[in-house]
């Protein structure tokens, strides 16, 4: 019986038939903010990997600390791309030269076999037979 009372006064002139808010409902917006919190993220992430695709670091942890800035600063996104990227990428290159790989760096590379040993090598190599 309450049920029909409720919807005689519903439909009654003169009242107004916007829907009441309850718990289901606030529950059904807090679930949708969360979701579109997380598509939000996923978006800028995918930006994020696009920009890293684009530039040469130095080394690995180099390039996890670079992402980790450009995540925190949660630049503007525009057609799925970060606005403000290159200055962003230029005041990273100011504060940390080292971060990124140039092409003017010497490369340093070891000596591999067939190389000749002196000095203290060269004597427990001797006493071991390997020479």
């Amino acid at each position: 019986m309450m049920q029909e009372e409720r919807k005689e006064r519903e439909n009654a002139p003169g009242t107004d038939c916007a829907p009441q808010s309850g718990p289901q409902e606030d529950a059904r917006d807090e679930r949708i903010a969360e979701l579109e919190r997380l598509l939000a993220d996923e978006r800028y992430g995918r930006a994020v990997d696009g920009a890293l695709a684009g530039l040469a670091f130095s080394s690995a942890s180099a390039k996890s600390a670079f992402a980790a800035r450009l995540t925190d600063a949660r630049l503007p996104l525009e057609d799925g791309t970060l606005a403000g990227l290159e200055e962003f990428v230029e005041r990273y290159r100011r504060g940390d030269p080292a971060a990124f790989a140039d092409g003017d760096r010497p490369v340093f590379v070891r000596p591999a076999g067939g190389a000749a040993y002196t000095g203290q090598a060269s004597a427990l190599r001797a006493a071991f037979g390997l020479e």
